[in-house]
């Protein structure tokens, strides 16, 4: 069960800003590593003290898996790209992954607002993607070479995804728990 308290919500939404500096401050310091052990530190003891279930770990790699592929098509589209230091895995670096899976973790939490509201997360997604990734631009991290608009896209498609995949693996685990009750 997803514990809606207020005290969850804002540890949640701290651990999220705190890793995204993390994340990127890393990158640019030549510890890309390091944003990716952070943000699998804070989710795992999140979630050990909110008593989720470790699939929920699905969600979040799916999350992952989303973010890399459409920041990847940026990239080999040049709208996009990453300065040689920063650079630290295949097309989209792990750090960035890092970044989607930090973010994903608060659709349950800080960003459980958004559930089911398909149109007001796109919006969302494309006003606060492209602010987070001119934030990475001015720190180093990243260089919008096409400008706001291709980033502003991928998010208003990527987070109706998200929902989408969050709404889905939730019923899944909603099911599979009424299942087990019945049999145990």
């Amino acid at each position: 069960m997803i514990n809606t308290k207020p005290s969850s919500k804002l540890v949640n939404l701290v651990c999220f800003k705190v890793s995204w500096v993390v994340t990127v401050y890393g990158a640019i310091q030549g510890a890309p590593w390091l944003g990716l052990l952070w943000v699998l530190g804070w989710i795992t003891v999140f979630f050990l003290w909110q008593k989720q279930d470790k699939r929920e770990w699905i969600f979040l790699l799916g999350c992952a898996a989303i973010g890399y592929i459409l920041d990847s098509v940026l990239i080999l589209t040049g709208y996009i790209k990453f300065p040689i230091e920063v650079q630290y895995g295949f097309l989209s670096p792990l750090w960035m992954i890092a970044l989607w899976l930090n973010m994903a973790a608060t659709f349950r939490y800080a960003l459980g607002w958004l559930r089911n509201r398909f149109f007001l997360g796109a919006i969302v997604g494309m006003i606060l993607g492209p602010a987070a990734y001119v934030g990475g631009e001015k720190l180093g991290g990243i260089q919008l070479v096409g400008g706001i608009l291709p980033v502003a896209i991928e998010w208003l498609i990527a987070i109706p995804i998200i929902l989408y995949l969050e709404k889905i693996s939730r019923l899944k685990v909603s099911i599979e728990s009424d299942n087990s009750r019945k049999t145990g």
